[in-house]
């Protein structure tokens, strides 16, 4: 039979894995929100390049300003408890124009024409919308053979 210092060992052995699971669990939440805002980012610069397209102050596009405010505003944690979220969406927006600079510019001239050519916001010019699995399929198969070509 166990002493009663033996069981309180125990007992605060468990009470540090308990904290160690709980902690653990809250950064895995917090990478999971995280990884969601960023994705929300980039469906918000395309929303915003959709309806804003020809509102470009200071020469660029509205998605490139907000996304690159809010990452500077998520690293400097001038947004409190919020700042990682605030960065996420920044990234996320970030990412959508680093994707449109890239594809736009592959489109006119080979795969990596858009990197470090001095991109400044130009029009992407989308896939057509995929209804279905099998559209988007279709839809990649189309751009692939186009590019081939």
């Amino acid at each position: 039979m166990a002493t009663q210092e033996q069981l309180l060992d125990r007992l605060d052995r468990s009470e540090r894995r308990i904290s160690y699971l709980r902690d653990k669990a809250r950064g895995a939440v917090q990478e999971a929100i995280d990884a969601v805002a960023t994705i929300g980012g980039a469906a918000g610069a395309g929303y915003m390049d959709a309806k804003w397209f020809d509102k470009r102050p200071l020469g660029l596009g509205l998605p490139l300003l907000t996304g690159g405010a809010l990452t500077v505003v998520g690293l400097m944690e001038w947004a409190g408890k919020q700042s990682s979220l605030v960065g996420a969406i920044g990234t996320g927006m970030l990412s959508a124009e680093a994707y449109k600079a890239v594809y736009s510019r592959s489109r006119q001239g080979g795969a990596t024409a858009g990197i470090g050519s001095g991109y400044v916001g130009q029009q992407f010019a989308p896939a057509q919308q995929a209804t279905s699995m099998a559209d988007l399929i279709r839809n990649f198969e189309r751009l692939t053979a186009e590019q081939r070509r």
